[in-house]
C-alpha cells in the first residue's frame, strides 16, 4: 500500500532541507523538522512492510543488503565525484576521513570534520544505515513487549532526554544531532507508531470536510512547532528532535489513517508531480552538494570564457538543477540498478 501524501511530504522536506542548506533562511527550521521526519518515517513505513517475528543471521543480513542496495551505490558514485574535483583542483583531504565517508561511519565519530566531511548531508546515512541494522532486532522485540509498555517507554523517554540535553555543552549537543544511536529513537518512535497505526479502527464514514479539518489542524500544529522554534529560543536546546516528535507523528498519523478517504490536504499532496518528487527525494538528497559544486568549478568557468559571469547563479538555477539530474539519476541509474541487484 503506497501512501501518496507521505511520498510527497518526502520531496518537500527534502526541498526543505535543500534550501537551508542553499542559504536559503525564509525556510531555517524546517530542515530540522524534515530530518526528524524521515527517521520517524522511514521506522514507520519498514513496519508497515516488514517483519520479524525470529531473528537469525542470514535474515538479518539479507535485508541489510537490501537497504544497502538502495543507499550505497549512489553514495559511492557522487564520493568518486568529489575525490575527482578534491584530486583535479589541489583541494587537500584527510585519507582516512573521507574513507569513513565512503564508508558511511562518519556519523559515529564526534568530531565535526570528520561527521561533516566530503559530502557533508551525507551523514543522514550513516545514521540511517545504523537504524536500518537495528530494525530486524527491533521488530523482533517488538512482538514482544505489549505496545501499552512500547508507548510507555517512548514516554519515559522524552522527559529523560530533555533533562540530559540541559546537562550537554554547545558541542555535545550538536554531535547529538547526528550520533546514530541518538537517531535510532525517532526511527523506533516511527516502528512504534506503525504499530499504533495497525490497531486503529477503520473509520470509512468520514466526510471530505472532517479529514480536511484534522488534516489542516494537524498541518498548524506543525507549524506552530516551527513558529516558535524559528522565532523564539525558549526550545532552543530541543529543537533538533524532541520538539518534533509530537508534531511529525501526529502528522503522519493523520495522513496514514487518511489514505482511501483523503481530505483536500491529502488530495494536493497526491498530485503526481509532488509523488514523483517524493520518488527521486534520495537522489535530491545525496546529490545536493555535488551539483552546486560541480556547477562552479566546471560549468561557470566555461561561461567565463564567453564573458558570462555565472559563479553567483540564484538559488533556484542550482535548484532547478538539482531536481532535474536527480530525476535523471533515479530514471536511468537506481531504478535500473535496483531491478539489476533485485
Amino acid at each position: 500500500m503506497k501512501h501518496k501524501s507521505l511520498t510527497s511530504l518526502r520531496g518537500l522536506f527534502a526541498l526543505a532541507i535543500v534550501l537551508v542548506h542553499y542559504q536559503c533562511h525564509a525556510f531555517d527550521g524546517w530542515e530540522r523538522c524534515g530530518v526528524v521526519f524521515f527517521f520517524i518515517l522511514s521506522g514507520f513505513l519498514l513496519t508497515l512492510r516488514h517483519d520479524f517475528e525470529k531473528i537469525d543471521v542470514p535474515s538479518w543480513w539479507s535485508f541489510v543488503q537490501r537497504r544497502a542496495r538502495r543507499v550505497y551505490p549512489l553514495h559511492l558514485v557522487v564520493w568518486a565525484m568529489f575525490m575527482a574535483l578534491f584530486v583535479a583542483f589541489s583541494i587537500p583531504f584527510d585519507p582516512a576521513t573521507v574513507t569513513l565517508n565512503a564508508l558511511l561511519l562518519q556519523a559515529w565519530f564526534p568530531v565535526r570534520d570528520i561527521y561533516l566531511s566530503v559530502n557533508k548531508p551525507i551523514w543522514f546515512l550513516s545514521s540511517l544505515m545504523f537504524c536500518y541494522a537495528c530494525f530486524p532486532l527491533l521488530r523482533c522485540l517488538q512482538h514482544r513487549v505489549r505496545l501499552r509498555w512500547q508507548v510507555l517507554a517512548m514516554v519515559v523517554v522524552t522527559p529523560l532526554l530533555w533533562w540530559g540535553y540541559t546537562l550537554l555543552t554547545p558541542g555535545q549537543l550538536d554531535f547529538t544531532y547526528f550520533f546514530p544511536p541518538l537517531r535510532l529513537i525517532d526511527f523506533a518512535l516511527g516502528i512504534v507508531l506503525a504499530r499504533v497505526f495497525q490497531i486503529l479502527p477503520a473509520d470509512g464514514s468520514q466526510s471530505v470536510a472532517s479529514c480536511t479539518v484534522v488534516e489542516v489542524s494537524t498541518v498548524l500544529i506543525v507549524v506552530m512547532a516551527w513558529g516558535v522554534t524559528h522565532f523564539t529560543e525558549m526550545l532552543a536546546t530541543w529543537e533538533d528532535a524532541l520538539v518534533w516528535w509530537l508534531p511529525v507523528s501526529m502528522l503522519i498519523i493523520t495522513l496514514a489513517t487518511h489514505h482511501g478517504r483523503e481530505g483536500w490536504v491529502s488530495r494536493a499532496l497526491s498530485w503526481r508531480p509532488l509523488v514523483w518528487l517524493g520518488e527521486i527525494s534520495l537522489e535530491v538528497y545525496v546529490l545536493q552538494s555535488i551539483v552546486p559544486l560541480a556547477f562552479s568549478y566546471l560549468v561557470a568557468p566555461l561561461f567565463g570564457h564567453f564573458g558570462i559571469e555565472a559563479y553567483s547563479q540564484p538559488i533556484l538555477v542550482h535548484l532547478v538543477l538539482l531536481v532535474v539530474i536527480a530525476g535523471l539519476a533515479h530514471r536511468f541509474f537506481t531504478l535500473p540498478l535496483l531491478r539489476r541487484l533485485a
